[in-house]
């Protein structure tokens, strides 16, 4: 019996190792988007990639999923770059606005496929909004960047090519 607790007690503890080595990791990429330089560009590209990859059509054994559109998409993106064109100075608090817009579209979506796409992509953009520095305008300007890549490779993996 008491083997059994501490087998369980390791697994335990192995899970959250690995919780705490992944984090890292994101928190580590998100670090190198949001301070992007010449020397970390290569993530950036690595990562918006594979989350273009992730929120685009794909199949599978059963057939076509369908992911987020790129007209959607490009709606958020344009979003973001209406709160950079504003040069308002108010430029935080308009980002984090983007939070509620992602949900909402995420709650309306009644396709499965595509609510699961969007799903992944607000928990994606929540990780690196929630890294952003109000008081940083770069961390900004490089998430900007990120999010067109994002567009950018994500037009490869929609139907409407």
């Amino acid at each position: 019996m008491n083997d059994n607790k501490y087998k369980n007690q390791e697994n335990k503890n192995q899970g959250n190792n690995q919780n705490q080595k992944e984090n890292k990791a994101m928190d580590d990429y998100i670090n190198k988007i949001l301070n992007l330089n010449s020397e970390n560009v290569g993530v950036l590209i690595k990562k918006a990639d594979l989350l273009a990859k992730r929120i685009g059509d794909r199949k599978e054994n059963n057939g076509k999923k369908y992911g987020i559109s790129s007209s959607k998409l490009r709606d958020f993106y344009d979003y973001v770059v209406r709160i950079k064109e504003s040069e308002t100075g108010n430029w935080y608090l308009k980002l984090m606005l983007l939070k509620p817009k992602i949900v909402y579209h995420v709650n309306k979506e009644k396709n499965k496929d595509k609510r699961e796409a969007l799903r992944i992509f607000n928990s994606e953009m929540n990780k690196i909004l929630a890294k952003i520095d109000k008081n940083n305008p770069k961390h900004f300007e490089n998430f900007l960047i990120f999010f067109e890549a994002v567009v950018a490779y994500h037009k490869g993996y929609t139907k409407s090519k």
